[in-house]
C-alpha cells in the first residue's frame, strides 16, 4: 500500500479529490479493521489457547456475534469446575481429615482454605474499589480502554463519509484517537496533509457521475 500510495504522490497528473479520498480510506480501513481483528483475538471475552488467542476466534471465523452469544453448555461447565475444585474437594478434604481424627491436617488445610478463600475476597474487595474509585473520577475502566480507542478510530473512519468531508475534521480525530494509542499509517497523514494545503474545509469526495 504505501509504494502505491508512494507512486499515486509522484505523478501529479494523477492527483484527483476523489483518488485521494479512496487511498486515505482504505489506509484508514485497513488501520481499522485490523485493529477490530485484534481486539476480537486478544480482547474479546473468552477462553484463551496457550498463544492468548479467543478460542471462539477461529470456531466462528472472526464472526463477533457468534464469539459472544452465551454458550450454556460452556457455562455450566466452569460453573460446575469452580464448584468442584472450590468447594467439594477442599471442603471434602477437611471434613474426611477431621472425621479420621487427623486433627493436624484438618487444621492446616481449614487454614490453608480460609486463607486461599480470604485472599480471592479481598482481589475481589480491591477490584470492585478500584472500579469504583475509577467511576467517581470519571477514569476509563482499564477493561474497556481498547474498545474505546476502537470507537475513537471508529470515528475517523465515519468522518470520511462524503459526499462532502472536512479534512481538517478528519484529522484531528485522527489526532484524538493517536493521542489514546491509536497508529495511523504514514501515508494516511501525508495524503491527508496534502489535501488540507488545498483545501482545509471542503473536500469533495464523490466524481461528479457518482
Amino acid at each position: 500500500m504505501a509504494e502505491i500510495v508512494a507512486l499515486y504522490l509522484q505523478n501529479s497528473w494523477l492527483h484527483l479529490p476523489y483518488l485521494d479520498w479512496v487511498l486515505v480510506d482504505m489506509t484508514v480501513s485497513r488501520e481499522l479493521s485490523a485493529y477490530g481483528e485484534a481486539l476480537k483475538q486478544k480482547i474479546a471475552p473468552g477462553n484463551r489457547d496457550l498463544l492468548g488467542f479467543n478460542d471462539r476466534y477461529f470456531q466462528s471465523k472472526g464472526n463477533l456475534s457468534k464469539m459472544i452469544e452465551t454458550r450454556w453448555p460452556e457455562v455450566w461447565e466452569k460453573l460446575w469446575a469452580k464448584v468442584f475444585w472450590f468447594l467439594i474437594v477442599p471442603i471434602g478434604a477437611i471434613w474426611l481429615a477431621f472425621r479420621n481424627n487427623w486433627t493436624v491436617v484438618g487444621t492446616v488445610l481449614l487454614v490453608l482454605y480460609s486463607l486461599v478463600i480470604g485472599f480471592r475476597v479481598l482481589i475481589g474487595l480491591a477490584r470492585w474499589g478500584k472500579r469504583t474509585v475509577n467511576h467517581i473520577l470519571g477514569r476509563p475502566d482499564p477493561k474497556t480502554k481498547p474498545f474505546i480507542l476502537w470507537d475513537q478510530m471508529y470515528e475517523v473512519w465515519r468522518r470520511l463519509e462524503g459526499p462532502v468531508v472536512n479534512p481538517t475534521i478528519v484529522r484531528e480525530a485522527m489526532v484524538k484517537s493517536s493521542e489514546h494509542g491509536a497508529v495511523w499509517d504514514t501515508v494516511t497523514w501525508s495524503l491527508l496533509d496534502r489535501v488540507i494545503s488545498i483545501d482545509p474545509a471542503v473536500w469533495i469526495v464523490r466524481p461528479n457521475n457518482a
